[in-house]
């Protein structure tokens, strides 16, 4: 669809300055990590002699909508953890609530003091759980879990942007709010573009090691060892490829990523 040219409606030129456009394109400063969960002290070993249970991890994250993973998040590596943990506490952090008014001033400063902040923020957050990825490479599958975590990141961030308000002044004008979504749609592209590489990765990398018997999987210490041989390491976590399978397509399908889209199958990496 053609974006047509400013210059039949003159005099309605300044209703597309609305500063939520281009702020969402600003670069951003970094977000402090998130913390590490807090565990519960467990009971007391019994008069029998019993050992005491294993200790509990109090989570104080909302659960995103993942798979359950094949092991205990507890016995995954630290590194994956910790991104798991990190993406929650991410999209945690809902988008700002629009402002009641929809004139050009009321959403100017909306997108000003509340909207750019937040995308600025989500954009560092995701920025500030790269380096764990560097302590990955050589354990492909907790590298393909981590893909599917930012992708999730990199999808609800697109999502976020993509739902902000519209000026009333430009939504009665079918040229104007045709230009305004464009440009929109401009500035998450980066997002969802990399939300469809992380499930891509995740995807194939899952299905490989599927057929790759005795290879190092995402469990931390012997009893992760014990596990890992006694079948493939993406066997039991097929369900997370076809999960990114299907928000990969989910993607490309609601942010209109199509044939013209490169969709080569790349580890997460921050939006610039």
């Amino acid at each position: 669809m053609k974006t047509p040219h400013l210059s039949t409606h003159p005099s309605q030129l300044p209703l597309i300055l609305v500063p939520a456009l281009p702020l969402i394109l600003m670069a951003c400063g970094g977000a402090t990590p998130a913390a590490a969960p807090t565990p519960v002290e467990p009971a007391a070993t019994s008069a029998g002699g019993e050992a005491p249970a294993e200790p509990l991890v109090l989570r104080t994250t909302t659960p995103i909508p993942v798979p359950q993973p094949a092991i205990a998040r507890e016995d995954l590596v630290e590194p994956l953890q910790g991104i798991w943990t990190e993406t929650e506490e991410i999209v945690a952090q809902r988008p700002p609530e629009p402002p009641t008014a929809t004139d050009q001033a009321s959403i100017e400063n909306w997108a000003a003091e509340s909207f750019a902040p937040w995308v600025d923020a989500r954009r560092g957050q995701i920025q500030q759980m790269e380096p764990a990825l560097a302590t990955l490479q050589q354990d492909p599958l907790s590298l393909a879990v981590s893909a599917a975590l930012f992708g999730y990141a990199y999808e609800d961030t697109a999502a976020g942007i993509r739902g902000a308000p519209v000026p009333a002044t430009i939504a009665t004008d079918a040229e104007l709010l045709e230009i305004y979504v464009a440009t929109l749609d401009e500035a998450l592209h980066p997002f969802a573009q990399r939300a469809l590489e992380s499930y891509a990765y995740c995807a194939t990398t899952i299905a490989r090691l599927a057929q790759e018997p005795n290879s190092p999987g995402p469990s931390a210490g012997p009893e992760g060892d014990e596990q890992n041989a006694q079948n493939t390491v993406g066997g039991p976590w097929i369900s997370w490829a076809a999960y990114c399978l299907d928000r990969g397509r989910d993607v490309a399908d609601v942010f209109e990523l199509g044939a013209d889209s490169e969709t080569a199958a790349e580890e997460p990496a921050a939006v610039e």
